[in-house]
C-alpha cells in the first residue's frame, strides 16, 4: 500500500470553507466547517477511484496547486479551524480495486 501526504489549506472565501491540497490541485468545500474534513475525505476517494478506474497511479495525472496557496500556506497560523489552518493529511492507497481508509488530518506542519 503506498501512502500520499498532502499539506492542505483550510481557509473562508465567501461564506464556504475549502479544503485545498497543495501537492495535487485537489479541493473540497463545504459551509460548515465541521464537514470539511469529511467532505476532503470523499473528494480523494472518489480521485483514488477515478484513476484506479483509468489504470493510473492515483494524483500522479494531477498538478500541483497554485502558487498563491503555497503562499498562503507558507503565511498562515496554525490553528484549529481559524480562519487559515496548516495540515498534513495522510492517504493510504490500495493497489487493488478495495476502498482506501483515508487518515484525518494531522497536526500543522511547520
Amino acid at each position: 500500500m503506498r501512502r500520499h501526504v498532502f499539506h492542505v489549506i483550510f481557509y473562508q472565501d465567501r461564506g464556504w470553507w475549502v479544503a485545498q491540497c497543495l501537492e495535487r490541485n485537489l479541493a473540497a468545500a463545504a459551509k460548515d466547517r465541521r464537514e470539511l474534513p469529511s467532505t476532503l475525505e470523499t473528494v480523494l476517494k472518489v480521485q483514488i477511484e477515478a484513476d484506479e478506474e483509468a489504470g493510473v497511479e492515483p494524483f500522479t495525472t494531477l498538478p500541483q496547486a497554485p502558487r498563491r496557496f503555497w503562499q498562503m500556506f507558507q503565511n498562515a497560523t496554525h490553528t484549529h479551524f481559524g480562519v487559515f489552518i496548516r495540515a498534513r493529511w495522510l492517504v493510504p492507497t490500495c493497489p487493488s480495486k478495495r476502498r482506501p481508509a483515508v487518515g484525518a488530518p494531522g497536526k500543522g506542519v511547520g
